[in-house]
């Protein structure tokens, strides 16, 4: 019998276990806590993507859709030019997945990238600006 006040060797008061499972469910609760559930989720499907497991993939498109319909409607006018938009930003997505094993925050790659593409088709769409123009070697005669 232990004395519930007691140090574990982990360092956890009152908690003297050696069962691997229960202390990484803690360590995962912990760290949903810390971060969001949605960003968890998030970071859980980008690193099971970069295992090899496809499946990853439409669920992160199924947790992640919402949000990023609703940052594409702010710049987007009609229904067609939304869903161009959404395919376009999911495509540079999983055709990029793999950058994001550099980052330690898979949620934070996800939606930076996403942001960028979608200021990109943007600008594409509305024509470049000015400063743009000065730079572009293909506008020159």
């Amino acid at each position: 019998m232990y004395n519930k006040s007691e140090t574990s060797p982990m360092g956890l008061v009152g908690c003297v276990t050696t069962n691997k499972k229960q202390l990484l469910g803690n360590e995962i609760q912990r760290r949903k806590k810390e971060m969001g559930l949605f960003a968890w989720k998030v970071n859980r499907y980008i690193h099971k993507i970069q295992s090899g497991k496809e499946e990853a993939l439409k669920k992160l498109y199924d947790c992640t859709y919402s949000m990023v319909r609703r940052m594409a409607m702010e710049v987007c006018t009609g229904q067609e030019e939304l869903e161009e938009t959404l395919y376009e930003v999911y495509v540079d997505i999983f055709e990029n997945i793999e950058e994001s094993a550099g980052s330690k925050d898979g949620y934070g790659w996800f939606c930076g990238r996403v942001k960028k593409k979608i200021l990109k088709i943007k600008q594409k769409r509305t024509g470049m600006t000015d400063s743009d123009n000065d730079n572009d070697p293909e506008d020159k005669d």
